[in-house]
């Protein structure tokens, strides 16, 4: 079976072949600027078109490829399969090869298994196992397109962030991915990440205080709260239950 190889394709030869889920605008903005300052970095998996000739067929990468269209690029860089295979082969074939495997990121591997299961009918673990993936890191990938909020997962795709700190992240809910993805970006390592996550959340005491006109009035204010505080000391008051009893 001839190997696969890598080429530079005209972008208005190309055209989309399978999709998974629907182009994303803001993902496609944010390629467009990452295309712009640094180029781009991941080729297209892409093959001939089955139905149209002298047409490249693109099945992996289509936002890449929407993107390079949108700047007026004339070629983009793409892993190029032979005719003969279908998709389900292609996706495997790139799969199966280290360096291909290597260069996605959690979303393009969820999107792979995907694409196996929707091709041939095979379950999760099996699309993975083909796709050379094991049955917990087919797992965490769904997991992590599932799971993270909107915003988080597309900036965590544009970073080519891995998916085993991807994971951790999202099994917390959106305020707490949102709180620390800039980071993740960052370089933030997944170790010092769950030790973040992991530590407890200091407690912070609001009290209700009617906005003061004067230096004085808030002295005032203050003043009594003490007071109230030191006389729940002396009466034993569980200090728990302070920080209601103080507003």
């Amino acid at each position: 079976m001839p190997a696969t190889n890598y080429r530079s394709l005209p972008v208005c030869d190309c055209m989309p072949l399978s999709q998974i889920r629907p182009i994303i605008e803001r993902r496609v903005v944010t390629l467009m600027q990452s295309i712009r300052d640094i180029g781009l970095l991941q080729p297209v998996l892409a093959c001939p078109h089955p139905d149209q000739p002298n047409v490249h067929g693109v099945f992996g990468g289509l936002h890449r490829l929407e993107a390079m269209r949108r700047l007026k690029k004339e070629t983009i860089d793409a892993h190029y399969f032979p005719p003969e295979l279908s998709i389900d082969q292609m996706v495997i074939r790139a799969m199966a090869e280290n360096g291909a495997r290597a260069a996605m990121n959690f979303c393009e591997r969820a999107d792979a298994v995907t694409l196996v299961m929707k091709e041939t009918g095979l379950s999760a673990a099996a699309a993975g196992e083909l796709c050379c993936m094991s049955p917990a890191e087919v797992s965490k990938c769904l997991s992590c397109v599932q799971d993270l909020e909107e915003s988080v997962r597309l900036k965590l795709a544009n970073a080519n962030i891995g998916y085993s700190i991807v994971y951790e992240l999202a099994k917390h809910p959106p305020n707490v991915q949102l709180r620390y993805v800039d980071d993740v970006v960052a370089g933030m390592t997944r170790d010092k990440l769950i030790k973040q996550l992991q530590a407890p959340t200091a407690r912070r005491l609001h009290l209700r205080i009617d906005a003061p006109t004067s230096y004085e009035e808030l002295l005032a204010e203050l003043t009594e709260r003490i007071n109230r505080l030191k006389a729940h000391q002396k009466l034993g008051t569980p200090f728990e239950n302070v920080f209601k009893l103080l507003d």
